[in-house]
């Protein structure tokens, strides 16, 4: 019940302290010493005015009710209360203020980059540690969202929400010096200020619920633009480009209606505040004047504490608005860290070094949801050997491939290699082992060596196996040509090589690795027939040098495997090598045949 009060009217500031921790307490400081300074310069203003009134050459400090201990630390230290010492004083005090605002500004700007930055590394190290099963549920536009956009609005919330809270304490401060100088004005200030705060509490709430909806339309829009890169070729030749448009258009305009009402908010908000305070002061002031009795002096100092303290306040409900404009953001961010905490990848306790003898599958079962996609799946996997897995869509060959390889973890049964259960080994020291192909080829936008070695530093060790991986995977052309020199950028998804160099890339890349398996999943499917044939070659090549696991729709490319399994609906059903699956199964014969046929 407790830790709920506290979230919801101070979940801003458990979610900054948690980050921050004591240094929240350090800005808060410098902001009290400001407010202090500033405070105590002003009171010298009082007695420069009785000077000046009186056209004395000294003056005295009893005007100044209980603030009066400045002036007796001044005449304490034996200095005369005159023109010249008020106003060096003042002038010493207004210095200090400077130096105090340089300091709190200082930490609050070093303090707010430390905090985006370990937000932005806990986001992207929670992903990185995020299982793929989960990962692969997500909305790649709310992902996109939250790493770039909502963090940045984050970064506002956080400065929003710590000026906020200076100014809070700054006005605190000016509030705890006008009731030292007239206790009863300063009570009557601060309940008709009160009340008239009550006022904005409506728009408050409106400006919150906007910001919530703007972060989710800012996903959705992020979301249809993700999807309009990925599919644009289909969208352009099929005419589509403009009616999926309506729907990105269509979010563009609720988002700038949105930000529109939530700056409308802002406007009235930001008019209506001071003429509101002033109202407040000026009805206490005939109040204590003619109703209470009170002395015009005491008032003064008082109304100047005030008017700071009127200032900050200002500050504060503009802060505390635009800070719930972004709180939309801080509220998304705060749950999308805690999801991926909560749903981190389980790590296992023994290392691994390199694969030394087999693979055995045992009763494997995997489902999706309440969908059994594997039953009961048995394999033995030497090292070295070739294990090429086929069968219709859907029969479970991907899912398998992903348990071999850790990407998803067995719902019952075991996978062991070399005698250890997969789940028992630390996945960092599996995955090194492992080269992943598949027929969507990943190429970043950077040249040829940094796509192979993935920006490793370029050491002669480090060149040397480039180039034997280029050799390997027959690059060796196109290092050659100019496109492939060094400092040429290959193109966003590769968009400048042909389908066959960037099936080949992927390969170079993992074998630069030295990786002791190789995974691919129909590597071939999106080739024409005179590229598979080449990049089977390669294939072939590298037959008996890695432990290789081949997912294949092109049954051509794996004709030289050591073992074939044929897979119907989630059971392995038959197996051999190529010939005798061949001669014994009719299902895998009826594959081959119109395969052979077609081309």
């Amino acid at each position: 019940m407790l830790k709920a009060i506290l979230n919801k009217g101070f979940g801003g500031l458990l979610f900054f302290y948690k980050h921050l921790g004591n240094r929240i307490i350090v800005m808060l400081f410098f902001s009290i010493l400001v407010a202090l300074m500033d405070g105590f310069g002003m009171t010298m203003f009082l007695p420069l005015f009785e000077m000046i009134s009186s056209d004395g050459a000294s003056a005295e400090g009893s005007s100044l009710g209980k603030m009066e201990f400045l002036v007796n630390f001044v005449e304490g230290i034996g200095l005369t209360l005159n023109l010249e010492v008020i106003l060096c004083v003042m002038l010493f005090f207004f210095s200090l203020k400077g130096v105090f605002t340089w300091l709190e500004q200082y930490v609050r700007v070093h303090y707010q980059t430390q905090f985006i930055s370990n937000i932005r590394i806990q986001v992207l190290s929670g992903l990185s540690n995020h299982p793929y099963s989960s990962f692969a549920q997500m909305n790649a536009g709310m992902v996109q969202n939250t790493v770039t956009a909502e963090i940045g609005r984050l970064s506002d919330a956080y400065r929003a929400y710590m000026r906020m809270l200076q100014f809070t304490f700054i006005v605190l401060t000016y509030c705890l010096l006008a009731f030292i100088s007239d206790p009863m004005f300063s009570l009557l200030v601060l309940v008709g200020g009160g009340i008239s705060n009550i006022l904005f509490f409506r728009f408050y709430r409106k400006t919150k619920k906007l910001s919530q909806s703007f972060t989710e339309l800012n996903n959705r829009f992020q979301s249809l633009s993700i999807q309009l890169v990925s599919y644009f070729k289909y969208l352009k030749a099929t005419g589509l480009t403009k009616k999926y448009n309506k729907q990105l258009f269509q979010k563009v305009v609720d988002i700038e209606q949105t930000v529109r009402k939530i700056g409308l908010i802002a406007g009235i908000m930001q008019g209506a505040r001071e003429p509101l305070m002033i109202f407040v002061i000026v009805v206490v002031i005939l109040v204590k004047v003619n109703l209470l009795g009170g002395t015009l002096a005491l008032i003064l100092l008082s109304l100047m504490f005030f008017y700071r303290a009127l200032i900050g306040l200002s500050q504060v409900q503009s802060l505390y608005n635009t800070y719930l404009s972004f709180s939309g953001s801080l509220e998304h961010v705060q749950k999308f860290s805690e999801n991926l905490e909560r749903d981190k990848e389980s790590e296992g306790t023994e290392s691994f070094e390199h694969f030394e003898r087999e693979i055995l599958v045992e009763n494997l079962q995997y489902s999706y949801g309440q969908t059994r996609v594997l039953h009961d799946i048995n394999l033995h996997i030497p090292k070295n050997q070739t294990l090429a897995i086929v069968g219709d869509s859907g029969s479970g060959k991907t899912t398998l491939m992903n348990l071999l390889c850790g990407l998803l973890s067995p719902e019952k049964g075991n996978i062991k290699i070399d005698g250890q259960d997969i789940s028992s080994l630390k996945k960092e020291d599996l995955r090194k082992q492992i080269g992943y192909i598949t027929q969507e080829s990943v190429i970043f936008d950077d040249d040829l060596f940094n796509n192979v070695t993935f920006w490793d530093e370029r050491s002669k060790e480090n060149i040397i196996r480039y180039e034997n991986s280029i050799k390997m995977a027959r690059l060796s052309e196109l290092a050659a040509s100019k496109q492939g020199m060094d400092g040429n950028n290959l193109g966003s998804q590769g968009v400048l090589l042909s389908g066959g160099q960037r099936q080949r890339i992927s390969i170079a890349r993992e074998l630069y690795k030295e990786v002791d398996f190789l995974f691919m999943d129909e590597a071939t499917a999106s080739l024409d027939s005179i590229t598979e044939k080449e990049i089977q070659e390669n294939i072939e090549q590298l037959q008996g040098h890695y432990t290789m696991v081949i997912v294949a729709h092109r049954l051509s490319t794996i004709k030289h495997a050591d073992k074939i399994i044929l897979m119907r609906e989630g059971k392995l059903v038959q197996s051999g090598d190529f010939k005798s699956l061949y001669q014994k199964s009719e299902v895998f014969k009826e594959l081959v045949d119109i395969q052979f046929k077609e081309h």
